[in-house]
């Protein structure tokens, strides 16, 4: 597990997280925490207005600035852009997929068949544009590489021999595509660590399932969602408020912060137990946390 550390202006946002955690509550912070993983990958320095007004922002794992070559940053969204990412821009996430996936195709025979027969061509080629000259006009054709391949990839949909257009998908298939493609490009990239920042308004059962089953090494997961919500496992979760952040993995804050303030007296376990029901929305169980969180 990873410590993350969200300095956020004069506010400093802490916790652990090993493959995934959701994120609950106050959509300005979930926003403060997304803007900071943006700023720190995007190499963006902190603007003069932000450092007169203490509203800086940084990012560190385990207490360290995260090494901006071994580390990618991706965001997951039900606002992908479908025909944006098929132009394959260098910083999309299916460019970064089909160039992880095809990093040694290089070393293949095909390839290399590939490359003669370009070659070949551009000699046929000359043949047809000869011009009569006191001087030689020769067409050369680009050395065959992964990067110009990649320039002849295009993408389709199909479902049960059907072609489908990226508009048919739903809400749910959506973010899962994008979270297939996501894992399969961490296994292929292994050396690097992925960052993630998922932005789900509406956890579906299937999303949730997919994000708990599906776990890579290298990769870590933020899920910006709402209430309510069937995450079972309170440890998995950070619930942000106004003024403040509960790490729900920490039961020593929880204890302190949480427990003690409420009205009887429960054992860990027991508040545990209120927790999860705060987080499936079973208000009538809950409603003495409310002025908590």
């Amino acid at each position: 597990m990873d410590k993350f550390t969200f300095h956020l202006g004069k506010e400093r946002v802490e916790f652990g997280l090993d493959t995934c955690k959701f994120l609950l509550g106050n959509d300005a912070k979930k926003f403060d925490v997304f803007r900071t993983l943006r700023q720190t990958f995007t190499k963006s320095k902190s603007s003069e207005y932000a450092i007169n007004h203490n509203t800086s922002r940084k990012l560190l794992i385990n207490e360290k600035e995260p090494d901006l070559k071994q580390h990618r940053f991706v965001l997951i969204t039900p606002m992908f852009d479908f025909a944006e990412e098929m132009k394959l821009k260098t910083k999309s996430l299916l460019h970064m997929f089909l160039e992880a996936k095809l990093k040694d195709v290089e070393y293949t025979e095909e390839f290399h068949t590939l490359s003669i027969l370009l070659e070949d061509f551009s000699e046929i080629i000359n043949e047809r544009i000869n011009i009569k000259s006191d001087y030689d006009f020769e067409a050369t054709m680009s050395e065959l590489t992964v990067k110009n391949l990649m320039k002849f990839v295009g993408f389709s949909f199909t479902k049960e021999e059907e072609t489908m257009h990226p508009l048919d998908l739903g809400y749910s298939e959506v973010l899962a595509f994008q979270l297939d493609i996501l894992h399969e490009l961490a296994m292929a990239d292994y050396e690097r660590q992925y960052i993630a920042y998922m932005q789900v308004p509406l956890l579906t059962k299937s999303l949730l399932e997919r994000l708990l089953n599906s776990k890579t090494e290298n990769l870590k997961i933020l899920v910006a969602t709402h209430y309510p919500c069937d995450i079972e496992t309170c440890e998995d979760v950070v619930i942000f408020t106004k003024t403040m952040h509960y790490d729900l993995a920490d039961e020593a804050s929880v204890y302190e912060n949480i427990t003690m303030h409420l009205p009887h007296t429960y054992t860990t376990e027991e508040t545990y137990e209120k927790l999860k029901a705060h987080i499936h929305g079973e208000d009538e169980k809950t409603s003495y946390l409310r002025g908590i969180l």
